[in-house]
């Protein structure tokens, strides 16, 4: 997979129906200058940082199941997914777990040069030189869903292949080479989302998959 940070496939996504690929925005470091496309380096290069999405998604299946710490940005962000998925805001620790284990998780952004949680403080370019990883992503894994977290990333998203959904606003599907759908859905991120209205939005979509 030709990527800068490798996406988090849970143990039961090669097994669920529908597969379900998560689109998040952008990782936040500010630990070096030479990251992902930004620094222009070899992937093969990448070392330990290649895991840093894996990393975030087990730190926080540790802090659901009672074993690791909690950090701002899990309640902010991955819990409130789990919120916007079931539709409901108490959500187990069993059932986060599930969710995580059973869907693919991918960071839209190759590069990760800023330390403040805002998108602002990537360009255009960082996101234009991503979008053809993301589809590398998309052909590999075969989802039969994608929900992309934000504005910026669904826009950045590849035209390959894309087909325009007339009845549900931001969504569409792809046409893989071996002829697979994978349906395309864009969501607020969830640290701005409403629960119950993304729910919905959500339902009614995966519901014409």
């Amino acid at each position: 997979m030709n990527v800068y940070f490798k996406p988090w496939i849970g143990n039961n996504y090669s097994s669920k129906k529908p597969k379900i690929l998560v689109i998040g925005d952008s990782h936040y470091c500010g630990d070096c200058k030479m990251c992902g496309i930004r620094g222009n380096q070899p992937i093969e290069e990448f070392g330990d940082c290649s895991y840093f999405t894996k990393d975030r998604v087990s730190e926080y299946i540790n802090f659901r199941k009672g074993t690791g710490k909690k950090v701002d940005w899990m309640t902010r962000t991955f819990l409130r997914f789990d919120k916007i998925f079931y539709g409901r805001e108490d959500i187990s620790s069993e059932e986060s777990i599930q969710l995580w284990e059973s869907i693919a998780y991918y960071i839209f952004v190759q590069t990760a040069l800023s330390s403040n949680p805002t998108n602002t403080n990537y360009s255009n370019e960082d996101y234009g030189n991503s979008s053809s990883m993301a589809m590398d992503v998309i052909k590999e894994l075969k989802p039969d869903i994608i929900i992309v977290w934000g504005n910026r990333a669904y826009e950045a998203m590849s035209d390959e292949g894309w087909h325009n959904n007339e009845s549900i606003k931001n969504s569409g599907y792809y046409i893989l080479d071996n002829g697979h759908k994978a349906y395309c859905i864009k969501i607020n991120h969830p640290s701005r989302a409403i629960v119950e209205d993304w729910h919905n939005t959500l339902i009614e979509f995966m519901n014409q998959v």
